[in-house]
């Protein structure tokens, strides 16, 4: 039997209250003595510092040299500067496949938030959402999202390719992925592939016997957020949602077509020109990891979980997002040939071999 109510989230929009306005005698006495505090405070004064000043001056150096860019690292939490004329050639050679990324003469973003004003009135009236979650959702002044990409230096330190980010903060999709995020992650939580963290990994391990027959098999899923056609992203979601005896069939609906209009509407700009992505979703937007997990989780139970000829020699098997943990028993030929097997899949993804261990050299796995 459908329900005939909808869940609802505590999303609500942020406080509009100022201090300043709702002013009493005891808030102006602390006001005016925070102020005069401030005022009297001498900038001047040396401050302890565990720089010394010819390292303030290298860091003041770079950070107003125009000609370079400084990011974080894709991995391992370093920093990379880069000439800016590399980083910015390497930006162009992600934009320039059109098949995922589209030129746009024009800024749609005025119309784009005309359609989805749309889309919540009608969610409102449906008693889907409520009012404090339609004002949430809804950014009143939502700004273009910003490009750049993080450098690859595990893969290549003297051009290192890119991993492409969309930062949509306060852009006009960005608190309707939040909500819809809400939904999805307990989706993802329940997959039977789903890994936390090291953590879990090294506590599910603890029950593993090992045997010389063994190896350990690790996989990397390339360019899964991007790789994910809209139209198969969007079905694998609908398989959840209409799962879930606890969403009303307007709810599943609605959370269909917010997915639609995030994927289909992330448009984002660098240095000036305007682009919408084409295909798969953004690396920033809220609910990029949920969406990606569960168009796995479809996938694994089909390659994974379904018999197949290979169902005996997966031992153990999990995935963070887009790595992948195994323990095969078999040998180095038939885990080949599994690999082989999982790259013949007509759902646009491949699989790159990470590390494998041989046998008795057994070595733990990699963190997660």
């Amino acid at each position: 039997m459908e329900p005939t109510s909808t869940a609802h989230t505590n999303l609500k929009p942020k406080s509009s209250f100022n201090l300043t306005y709702h002013k009493g005698n005891y808030i102006d006495t602390f006001f005016s003595l925070v102020s005069n505090e401030v005022r009297n405070i001498n900038y001047n004064e040396k401050t302890i510092s565990n720089l010394s000043h010819e390292e303030k001056r290298a860091l003041k150096e770079l950070s107003d040299d125009k000609s370079i860019v400084i990011r974080s690292a894709d991995k391992g939490g370093g920093i990379v500067i880069q000439k800016r004329e590399d980083y910015t050639l390497e930006a162009y050679k992600i934009l320039g496949d059109h098949s995922y990324y589209e030129p746009l003469s024009s800024n749609p973003l005025t119309e784009d938030a005309r359609t989805l004003e749309v889309m919540l009135k009608q969610a409102e009236e449906d008693q889907v959402l409520t009012k404090k979650e339609k004002e949430f959702i809804k950014i009143n002044f939502p700004t273009m999202a910003i490009f750049y990409h993080l450098p690859k230096v595990h893969k290549d330190t003297n051009n290192p390719p890119g991993r492409p980010i969309i930062s949509g903060i306060n852009s006009l999709t960005s608190n309707l992925s939040h909500y819809v995020d809400i939904f999805l992650q307990k989706y993802v939580i329940g997959l039977r592939s789903h890994l936390r963290d090291s953590s879990q990994l090294i506590t599910l391990l603890k029950d593993i016997h090992w045997e010389p027959t063994y190896l350990w098999l690790t996989m990397d899923v390339v360019s899964l957020y991007s790789n994910i056609p809209h139209e198969a992203g969007i079905d694998t979601s609908n398989y959840y949602l209409n799962a879930d005896d606890h969403l009303s069939p307007k709810h599943r609906i609605f959370i269909s077509e917010a997915i639609r209009f995030i994927l289909t509407h992330n448009v984002f700009m660098f240095e000036n020109k305007i682009y919408k992505q084409r295909k798969g979703t953004a690396m920033g937007t809220r609910f990029a990891p949920s969406y990606a997990n569960l168009y796995m989780g479809c996938f694994e139970e089909e390659f994974i979980y379904n018999q197949h000829e290979w169902s005996d020699n997966i031992i153990f098997y999990k995935r963070y997002i887009d790595d992948l943990i195994i323990i095969w028993k078999g040998s180095n030929e038939e885990a080949e040939s599994f690999t082989s097997h999982l790259n013949s899949n007509n759902w646009n993804l491949r699989f790159t071999t990470k590390y494998l261990c041989i046998n008795n050299k057994v070595s733990r796995p990699p963190a997660i």
